[in-house]
């Protein structure tokens, strides 16, 4: 009797250690799940910060192309309009130099 009550002891002792492991270690992976949360949210906050900073840079390189875009067509027009100008006063001198 004294051999399986020290057995029974034995096992309850062990049964209580093995719990108490096990409580320790689902502590340890609940903590390490919190933190890998919050370094997820840190990280969906710095993903979100980076698109703002992408779609605001997009929209200063669009007004820019803008921008660029219509001085483009001024200088277009007034190149042809300095090439027709141009024309006219090579007629014009070509008819004087053949009256002369």
């Amino acid at each position: 009797n004294d051999q399986l009550l020290k057995k029974l002891d034995k096992a309850r002792e062990d049964k209580e250690n093995t719990v108490k492991m096990l409580s320790a270690q689902f502590e340890g992976i609940q903590k390490e799940n919190d933190e890998l949360k919050k370094k997820q949210e840190k990280m969906k906050e710095e993903i979100a910060h980076v698109k703002r900073d992408k779609e605001s840079t997009l929209q200063v390189l669009a007004t820019q192309f803008k921008e660029v875009q219509k001085e483009k067509e001024a200088v277009d027009k007034a190149n042809a309009a300095l090439a027709k100008e141009k024309k006219s006063m090579e007629k014009k001198f070509g008819k004087e130099k053949k009256s002369l």
